[in-house]
């Protein structure tokens, strides 16, 4: 849009101009619209689900829901007309997770830690074993070298004092599985970090991304593996600690 402004301002002699030349033209900007903003976004996905939720609802026939609710997808139909791979693995996704419960073949928990999520303990551990407490204070100082530092040292304790009974390095992590409730669920991945073989990848044996296989040719055994320790029993746990209850803010 352009505007005129006016100089009230008469040429002097001599300027060989006139009125009309003492005006300027401003060109002022136009309104430039935001492509990228979330009704531009919501109005586009509107238009693309216009044909699986319109023939549905007989108040708008042939027109555009104005809002478009996640009761009113039909997941079943939309991963029916899906036609890139990478939707096609996200629908899937998406119909395991709504199924999802504890007891799938995805969960991986074993039969004690479902039992312990569903009834977990609500007393404090009571740890009154001299040699057991040796192996957590032992276990907690080397968390963060390898688990050699730890049987090293194990046994040159033992070898001063031949009586004690201190857990070795696996016996050490049973017992803290079985004091805490938390235990580690181990996955199958590949062995670029592209993807985990979980849900719709559980039962490939390469991977869709790189083609790098997922077991070793020679060994057989998973070329790479990832831990995940589950949100529900750290909690839980922490729960059972009055110090760490109270700074959750539990009363």
């Amino acid at each position: 849009m352009a505007s005129t402004v006016e100089n009230d301002e008469k040429p002097g002699p001599g300027s060989g101009g006139s009125t009309d030349d003492c005006k300027t033209q401003i060109n002022e900007p136009e309104e430039l619209s935001d492509t990228g903003s979330l009704d531009d976004i919501s109005q586009q996905i509107q238009q693309d689900l216009a044909p699986l939720t319109a023939p549905h609802d007989p108040a708008f026939p042939g027109e555009i829901p104005s809002i478009v609710q996640y009761e009113d997808i039909d997941l079943e139909e939309l991963s029916a007309v899906a036609k890139l791979d990478h939707i096609k693995q996200a629908m899937e996704f998406i119909h395991t997770l709504e199924n999802a419960s504890l007891d799938d073949r995805f969960s991986k928990l074993c039969p004690e830690a479902l039992q312990c999520l569903r009834d977990p303990l609500i007393c404090p551990a009571d740890i009154i074993s001299p040699d057991l407490c040796l192996g957590l204070d032992l276990f907690l100082s080397t968390i963060n070298s390898s688990q050699q530092i730890y049987t090293d040292t194990q046994r040159a304790i033992l070898q001063c004092h031949p009586d004690d009974n201190i857990p070795t390095y696996h016996q050490i992590k049973s017992r803290i599985m079985e004091i805490m409730g938390v235990e580690s669920i181990q996955h199958d991945m590949c062995i670029k970090s592209c993807l985990a073989y979980t849900g719709p990848f559980t039962e490939l044996s390469a991977c869709p991304e790189c083609d790098e296989p997922r077991y070793d040719l020679i060994t057989k055994k998973t070329r790479q593996t990832f831990h995940t320790m589950l949100l529900g029993p750290q909690l839980q746990a922490l729960w059972r600690n009055r110090e760490s209850a109270e700074q959750m803010l539990y009363r």
